[in-house]
């Protein structure tokens, strides 16, 4: 989900990924306001890698 996360710029965006991974996996599928908290939390920790990131280069 991360790896989707860095490429999308909101949840909503990255829901969709997250349900069509899930199919083919027979998984089933949360209640869509978990759905939106893991794709939420997703987009914090894709952005707070980028911030450490941009941090550590800026400080090398």
């Amino acid at each position: 989900m991360m790896r989707c996360a860095k490429l999308q710029g909101n949840d909503l965006l990255l829901g969709f990924p997250f349900v069509e991974e899930c199919r083919p996996r027979k998984i089933i599928l949360p209640a869509i306001t978990t759905i939106e908290r893991l794709c939420a939390n997703a987009l914090v920790e894709a952005e707070r890698l980028y911030a450490t990131t941009i941090a550590a280069d800026k400080a090398a």
